[in-house]
């Protein structure tokens, strides 16, 4: 989740002491009910941030697979784009949250699949116009 308004700045969240305490994006993953990536996307945003009205959602086709707890996983990268940094609602996975400029949400993340992932998606939303 990012905004460019007032300045190009990316939504970080934090997971509680007994998930780590590490900083890191939206993540989710896709469930039964879920007609696409997209929509597994809208619903964790709104799941984790209470945010239910992105301007844009983006789709990159990128994705990641990485391994964990013995088994292999896949993320595909979305991006929802926000009228400016927007309040947050936390869930029961995160205790705060804090919207960053893009480098220093990229200097936060504990895992480089999502480092690279903002890196991806600020260079793919630097190329267009707001």
């Amino acid at each position: 989740m990012f905004t460019r308004r007032p300045s190009l700045q990316v939504l970080t969240l934090r997971r509680p002491p007994r998930r780590g305490h590490v900083w890191q994006p939206v993540t989710g993953k896709v469930d039964r009910n879920d007609a696409s990536w997209t929509a597994a996307g809208c619903r964790e945003v709104a799941e984790e941030t209470g945010i239910t009205d992105p301007l844009r959602v983006y789709d990159t086709g990128i994705d990641f697979r990485f391994e964990k707890k013995g088994g292999t996983f896949l993320e595909r990268l979305i991006a929802f784009e926000t009228d400016g940094p927007r309040p947050v609602v936390l869930s029961h996975e995160h205790v705060d949250y804090a919207w960053l400029a893009w480098p220093d949400a990229v200097a936060r993340m504990e895992r480089d699949i999502h480092a690279e992932g903002i890196r991806h998606v600020i260079a793919a939303v630097s190329r267009e116009s707001p």
